[in-house]
């Protein structure tokens, strides 16, 4: 004849909650926010009347800094986990998630979002780009790229003015090329109808 032996009562860490699953003779642990569990979970009634290891405890949470991600990059989760994911129509580069270690930083750094460019595109400091040789008016190349659902790039940061500059040397040599710049009133403003700025018309 086998005699199951009882364990002995089990009681919820401090800062923390305890639930029983009498069926499976498991308990399970969990703590309150920020606080992180320290142990096992859950824990198993053997037959020799023994759990299958020590009561855990919960810890003080690390609190990492805020993240602030880049553009078109958008996050949940909580203090400790936070998953990453992009908007529509870009890749996500970099790890999708971060926790937070008991030194409180990071694991990594956040995430970017690089453009998804459509055929004949290409990628310049997170902008698709499609250099044409063909329009020679304002309006026909506005309409052409309008036409591929694009507009005349506007290159308002120095890093895309300075790649849009590189790339234009290196495929079109002397020939002009359209941007979205439109002068209204005398004054010179994007196609967009925000200003320049520090940008420079000749």
């Amino acid at each position: 004849m086998t005699t199951t032996l009882q364990c002995s009562e089990l009681t919820p860490p401090a800062k923390g909650s305890m639930m029983t699953d009498s069926y499976r003779g498991e308990v399970y642990f969990g703590c309150d926010p920020g606080y992180k569990l320290v142990g096992d979970s859950p824990l198993t009634c053997q037959s020799d009347g023994t759990w299958s290891g020590r009561s855990p405890t919960c810890m003080k949470a690390a609190v990492c800094p805020m993240i602030r991600p880049p553009a078109n990059v958008r996050y949940n989760g909580s203090a400790q986990v936070l998953s990453f994911f992009c908007e529509e129509g870009y890749t996500l580069v970099g790890a999708s998630l971060l926790t937070c270690r008991s030194d409180g930083t990071w694991t990594g750094n956040p995430p970017t979002c690089r453009a998804k460019c459509p055929y004949g595109y290409q990628l310049l400091a997170q902008t698709c780009i499609k250099v044409s040789f063909y329009e020679t008016k304002y309006a026909k190349a506005l309409a052409a790229c309008e036409k591929d659902g694009a507009t005349l790039a506007m290159p308002k940061t120095k890093e895309l003015d300075v790649a849009l500059r590189n790339l234009i040397r290196k495929v079109g040599g002397s020939q002009d090329y359209w941007i979205g710049l439109v002068k209204c009133d005398g004054t010179w403003k994007w196609l967009d109808g925000s200003p320049l700025e520090n940008y420079k018309v000749r």
